[in-house]
């Protein structure tokens, strides 16, 4: 072959000229060029003489591609691998003559890297920049484009020899020109990158010549010596987890320092970690790691393994560093993603034409992967690490991403030049001794500490046409207009969302299916459902429905909400929103919620004044939005309300039957009491204090006038109810009957003696004393209603349970028997406390899914991703408002409103300070005396902690500018310009240097 590439060119590149015929052009550039680095700063230098001429408006029209080729060698030869390659070339854009370009106006794009650890120049081709591309995108006439050389850190170098600019120019329908030969590199005759078990790859690499010999087998046994195992590297892709772990020390007899097995995702025995690890795959990468580190804990492997999860990431292992995982991966998407779009948009695709295109997509990551690799001298193979993966592993998805690679017959051209669409792929390296279970990956991924650098660059991060927006690279879930970033909310979501598309393809499904959401006011949580819902059904598919039930003063009201359900047309599936579903009512919180429960469980309901209805349990989404309980744990475990009130009268006879909740005391007190002699009445506690009332004054003369031998038994269900508008005021009221044995007649206004007798107070609403203090406000509640006198003389008491059938009164033994003994001529006192979750533990069990919204508010101490979620928020809000671009990098007033740990209501607060606030004139930043006045501001955050942000003397030079911080920060400074390198995105040398 040629020592020069075969360039297919028709001649030089005349830039100028508005007549060029179509085909491929060129320029070239024969005078050598260096640059080196000595520390941690970007050097970079222009390619004299490598520079296109202004370009015509024309001609930019016609630019199909646009690719470089060079000769380089590495200066120096990088002693740390593991690190990177950080010698490349770039394009730059120059706008104006050279002598007045304005570096911040000009954005570059990296063309490629030098040959990694090469001591000999070599020929290496650049990335192919596509007609779509944001490069022409930003590309206009008179604009001109200039070749530059970078490097980074100390050890790197680069000396240029000879470089071409390949120019495709042509009109719609120009055959294409076929790709640039480059001379082949020396590798050595023995030099092999071989491939087993990837049927397909062979194929598609056709012609595809580079330093290594690609040679694809369907198996490998190399064990007759005819493979020089120094030169070469085995990629094996393996279907099977069991059949690595039985060759841990290498596979078919090649060095395992040497092998790279390469294994979906799909083929590891997630079900060896617990039988919920479906629920919890393909939620956020946050989650895949945490899974994958405990699979492979215990498996100790030699050689190079490489996961690929679906076509979105991968998470490499080196044998060398075994306590390193490398996990490159899309931050705005999960595993399994793409296939399901690319379904969706290919709607009827039957399970065999599924499968072919599974399997195209396969081969092409493998055939990127073995592209990437085969790039590589015999000093890099020798020392691969995750330098040269990462950059094969993007190499390989991207390719898989591309459009050609879901065609019939694609080759290495077609998935070489699709680039315009690319994706962020972003590599981070987890130690898995620092991994902690329900961290966040944004951290590592950004390259700013502390976390509010990264939410103020988030906000200021107002882009240029072409530039790349650094929410690319979050780690975020997006439905509709939702953008999360917050691991709990993303792993919520997307299992809502994942159950929410199951049912509405399942038209089978006839019930409802329910979803409870819970957050503080203001957190988003009713936006948040609704964008889901949206964007997983569809809008033209749904009819919403809103209900809040607050507003609701009788069953009737509910009755009507469901009827509304009912109405809905057929064809469409009613999606309704009871905001507030945990609302008190007729002062019974969470009144509503039985009826749900009995509308979920049974499919019947009935009012106060009607029969019951039988209602078809209408197929539809029913989205229970919370008002008291701000997380979902809190609702179902807080003390049990009663969500029940018997409201019957109590019984002008004498009964002889136990309450429910007191069968267990049945045989207890029997021993203690004459057969046939024990007399039983109920009392029932109501909201209506003059009838509760009345009917204690009923109970106590029959007491009063009961004599012995019989033994009358008085239960006083629900005793904790309010008196008029006194909470707890009943307990006062029986002081003087439990201790003096007297009450007093208000019909005769005459005290009387009880004489003996057995209270048992019935309560629901705590299930034991302790609940009393369950609640923040009620330790003062219950002293100020005599609580600890009431308690005093209560002889005994026993918790019990509605479905706790096994429940016994050996407590009350004691208590009982002493009783019997003695002459006592007043009532023994005793308390049954009930645990009454019925409905709302079984309305929790009827749920289907749930999820806690977070909000802008700071949740604890350890939650350092407050800022970015309202950072976000806020982001959204300013361009809703146009004052994109109006906060200056220092900007206190920003700091404050991003850092103070509390707003008072939420996402409502942020947006209401917007509003208040004066809008910043043309060409002025948003100050503090844009602000509304103190007056305003306290309504919607603490002053104090506001006022302390704003005067905050430490907030400068925030994001990526900021050229501060330690050997870690540098690093993920380091970081992140690696991945806007090698995406292919834009950036401005203000940007990245």
């Amino acid at each position: 072959m040629s020592p020069h590439p075969d360039l297919h060119s028709k001649g030089a590149l005349q830039s100028g000229d508005p007549k060029l015929s179509g085909g491929r052009y060129h320029i070239e550039c024969l005078k050598p060029c260096e640059v080196v680095s000595d520390d941690g700063e970007v050097r970079t230098r222009d390619w004299h003489g490598f520079q296109t001429g202004p370009f015509s408006e024309d001609l930019v029209k016609r630019i199909r591609r646009l690719q470089l080729v060079t000769k380089s060698k590495n200066q120096r030869v990088a002693d740390k691998p593991r690190e990177g390659n950080w010698s490349w070339f770039e394009l730059g854009i120059v706008r104006g003559q050279p002598s007045t370009t304005d570096a911040k106006e000009a954005l570059c794009w990296m063309s490629h890297e030098d040959a990694f650890m090469a001591e000999e120049s070599e020929w290496r081709e650049g990335k192919v920049f596509s007609q779509g591309h944001a490069l022409f995108e930003s590309l206009r006439g008179g604009d001109a484009i200039q070749v530059r050389l970078c490097t980074r850190f100390g050890c790197w170098g680069i000396s240029a020899s000879e470089g071409y600019l390949v120019f495709d120019i042509g009109e719609e329908g120009v055959s294409r020109t076929p790709p640039v030969a480059l001379p082949q590199a020396d590798g050595g005759a023995g030099c092999h990158l071989l491939i087993a078990g990837a049927d397909g790859v062979s194929g598609l690499l056709t012609g595809y010549d580079r330093r290594m010999k690609i040679s694809c087998l369907p198996s490998v046994d190399i064990k007759n010596g005819s493979i020089e195992y120094s030169q070469s590297l085995l990629m094996r892709r393996e279907t099977s987890y069991a059949a690595i772990k039985k060759q841990p020390n290498g596979l078919s007899g090649f060095p395992p320092k040497r092998s790279l097995v390469v294994l979906d995702a799909n083929n590891l025995p997630w079900s060896e970690l617990d039988n919920k690890i479906d629920n919890r795959r393909r939620l956020s990468w946050d989650q895949t790691v945490e899974d994958f580190v405990k699979l492979v804990e215990k498996l100790q492997l030699d050689h190079h393994l490489l996961i690929r999860f679906g076509h979105e990431g991968a998470i490499y292992r080196d044998p060398t560093h075994p306590q390193d995982l490398v996990l490159i991966f899309e931050p705005r998407s999960v595993e399994g993603c793409f296939l399901k779009e690319t379904c969706s948009a290919q709607a009827g695709l039957d399970q065999e034409t599924l499968k072919t295109l599974e399997t195209a997509l396969d081969t092409a990551f493998m055939a990127g992967l073995a592209a990437s690799l085969a790039k590589e001298s015999h000093k890099s193979i020798e020392n691969l690490c995750e330098t040269q993966i990462k950059q094969a592993v993007i190499t390989g998805l991207q390719w898989c991403r591309r459009p050609a690679a879901r065609n019939r017959q694609p080759s290495w051209v077609d998935l070489m030049l699709e680039t315009a669409d690319d994706p962020v792929f972003i590599p981070v390296r987890l130690s898995r001794r620092d991994l902690k279970r329900g961290s966040s990956l944004i951290f590592r991924t950004l390259p700013y500490d502390p976390p509010t650098k990264a939410a103020t660059e988030l906000v200021l991060n107002v882009i240029p046409k072409g530039q790349e927006d650094l929410l690319s690279y979050v780690p975020t879930a997006t439905f509709g207009n939702l953008v999360t970033p917050d691991r709990r909310e993303v792993d919520g979501f997307r299992t809502i969302a994942r159950k929410i598309e199951a049912y509405s393809k399942d038209q089978n499904q006839g019930q409802p299916f329910s979803i409870a959401v819970f957050g503080k006011p203001g957190s988003g949580k009713s936006f948040g459902v609704k964008e889901v819902v949206q964007s997983i059904v569809g809008k033209d598919k749904i009819l919403k429905l809103e209900f809040n039930l607050s507003q609701f003063q009788k069953d009737e009201d509910l009755w009507s909400a469901f009827a509304e359900i009912e109405a809905v047309p057929e064809g469409k599936l009613p999606v309704a929103y009871f905001d507030e579903f945990d609302a008190t009512c007729k002062q019974q919180p969470l009144y509503w919620v039985q009826h749900f429960k009995q509308l979920l469980e049974a499919g019947k309901w009935a009012t106060e004044t009607e029969a019951p209805k039988s209602l078809e349990r209408r197929r539809g989404i029913y989205v229970f939005i919370g008002g008291t309980a701000e997380t979902f744990e809190e609702f179902r475990l807080q003390p049990s309300p009663r969500v029940e009130v018997i409201q019957h009268q109590c019984l002008n006879e004498v009964v002889t039957q136990y309450p429910q909740s007191c069968h267990h005391l049945k045989p207890v007190i029997g021993c203690y009491s004459t057969p046939n002699t024990t007399l039983l009445r109920t009392v029932t506690f109501s909201s209506n204090s003059s009838e509760t009332h009345q009917e204690l004054m009923k109970a106590f003369r029959w007491v009063r006038d009961t004599r012995e031998p019989n033994l009358p038994i008085v239960f006083f269900e629900n005793f904790g109810e309010s008196r008029d508008s006194d909470p707890l005021g009943w307990l006062k009221y029986f002081l003087s009957p439990m201790q003096d044995g007297q009450f007093f007649d208000s019909q005769d206004n005459t005290t009387y003696e009880l004489g003996r007798a057995i209270f048992v107070f019935i309560e629901g609403n705590m299930g034991h004393f302790e609940g009393f203090l369950d609640n923040p406000d009620m330790p003062d509640i219950f002293r100020n209603a005599k609580g600890p006198d009431f308690v005093s003389r209560l002889s005994g008491q026993v918790a019990n349970s509605f479905k706790n059938e096994n429940a016994t009164a050996d407590d009350l033994i004691k208590a009982l028997a002493g009783y019997a003994r003695g002459n006592s001529s007043k009532p023994l006192s005793l308390g049954v406390f009930r645990t009454d979750d019925t409905s709302r533990k079984r309305f929790t069990n009827l749920l289907d899914a749930h999820i806690n919204v977070q909000g802008p508010n700071k949740v604890d101490d350890g939650d350092e991703m407050f800022v970015i979620r309202r950072a976000i928020m806020l982001r959204h809000m300013l361009k809703k408002r146009g004052l994109e671009g109006k906060f200056a990098a220092d900007s206190t007033v920003l700091n404050a409103l991003l850092r103070v740990p509390k707003l008072r209501h939420g996402a409502r607060s942020l947006e209401t300070i917007l509003a208040m606030s004066d809008v910043p004139g043309e060409g002025t930043f948003f100050e503090t005396r844009h602000l509304p006045p103190d007056s305003q501001l306290k309504l919607h955050v603490d002053l104090k902690s506001f006022k302390e942000h704003l005067t905050d003397p430490t907030v400068k030079g925030t994001g990526a500018r900021d050229r501060g911080g330690g050997d870690d920060a540098r690093r993920r400074r380091a970081g992140i310009e690696w991945i806007i390198l090698r995406r292919g995105g834009g950036y401005t040398k203000e940007r990245l240097y």
